[in-house]
């Protein structure tokens, strides 16, 4: 839980939880003519303009139980999610991992991201798991990759790699999705010649 010192509107926000994509926010209003108004809402920072949305006010304890209420809403989003991905969400650790050198080209291996690099509750070894589709980026610092779970490609610096996952760490699940991928490679290859 995030303490907090930022104003929505006339209410100091005081408590925000982040998960899920999401704040779930708390505050009060301190002003003389509102000395029981209380808030409870979602914040999300966005690239253009912050949003806010749902916001409620009400006294204290029922802005509280809201607030505990759309807290507990996110966690279940979280879990939802978690069960549907029917893999194992253990995490892979530097241990489980080949270091490699940066200017050795991991293209076509199968790497582990940090999961301290993740939201806490993406910390989980689907989400880490990537096949690095170009390793030098225009910057020469970092690497693009698929996420294999989802297929998501995303870029990282090379700090935030563990490493090349040993073979026998290697989830069946993963080897399966690479397979596929290199397959469809192939195949779009000899398409284009």
């Amino acid at each position: 839980m995030l303490e907090t010192d930022w104003m929505y509107k006339d209410y100091q926000i005081t408590q925000a939880i982040d998960i899920h994509r999401r704040m779930v926010i708390f505050g009060e209003c301190r002003s003389d003519d509102k000395p029981t108004a209380f808030l409870c809402g979602y914040y999300e920072p966005l690239l253009l303009k912050d949003a806010y949305s749902e916001m409620q006010t009400g006294d204290y304890l029922e802005m509280m139980e809201l607030f505990l209420q759309r807290v507990q809403g996110q966690i279940d989003k979280v879990r939802a999610e978690q069960q549907e991905m029917d893999v194992p969400l253990d995490v892979i650790t530097r241990e489980m991992c080949v270091s490699y050198q940066e200017n050795t080209g991991i293209r076509g291996q199968m790497v582990a991201i940090d999961p301290m690099r993740f939201r806490p509750e993406d910390r989980i070894g689907p989400k880490q798991i990537g096949y690095v589709i170009a390793d030098q980026t225009p910057s020469k610092n970092s690497m693009v990759f698929r996420r294999l779970y989802d297929g998501r490609e995303m870029c990282c610096f090379y700090g935030d790699i563990l490493g090349v996952i040993k073979s026998e760490y290697q989830p069946d699940w993963a080897k399966e999705v690479v397979c596929q991928f290199e397959k469809n490679e192939k195949n779009r290859k000899g398409e284009t010649r």
